[in-house]
């Protein structure tokens, strides 16, 4: 097929949901796996969710969050870099210690506080994320 084919029905495809304010419920549609996480793999517990979705959802969601992100841009801060586009957490760690130093070179003091978040999909309880 030829792109001349498929862009009218994918502009539709994606321009009616956001002109009617409502996501069509077949895009939301999806098949979920089971991906391993670590240790032993005969554990369910190291297993967690994922969901594979049609691929009309896919372009949608790239073409919202791509608008989404050029108009947050410019109201949130530099030093929020999560979901941003060419920000990493290595950023996020130079400022972190960027900080750090000056607080320290000024004789300042410095405090943290560390979470390791590495289980914490483990801690909701997975027949409320099925009922939902």
């Amino acid at each position: 097929m030829s792109k001349e084919a498929i862009c009218p029905h994918l502009t539709d495809c994606i321009n009616t949901p956001i002109n009617d304010c409502a996501f069509p419920e077949e895009l939301k549609a999806a098949t979920v796996l089971p991906a391993f996480q670590s240790k032993e793999s005969y554990l369910k517990s190291n297993y967690r969710p994922i969901s594979v979705l049609p691929l009309v959802s896919k372009i949608f969601d790239r073409k919202i969050c791509g608008q989404m992100q050029s108009y947050f841009r410019a109201l949130i801060s530099n030093l929020l870099s999560g979901f941003q586009e060419g920000y990493s957490t290595q950023h996020a760690l130079f400022w972190v210690i960027e900080t750090w130093k000056q607080c320290l070179d000024s004789r300042g003091f410095v405090g943290t506080m560390v979470m390791d978040l590495s289980k914490a999909y483990d801690c909701i309880p997975h027949d409320l994320l099925i009922a939902k």
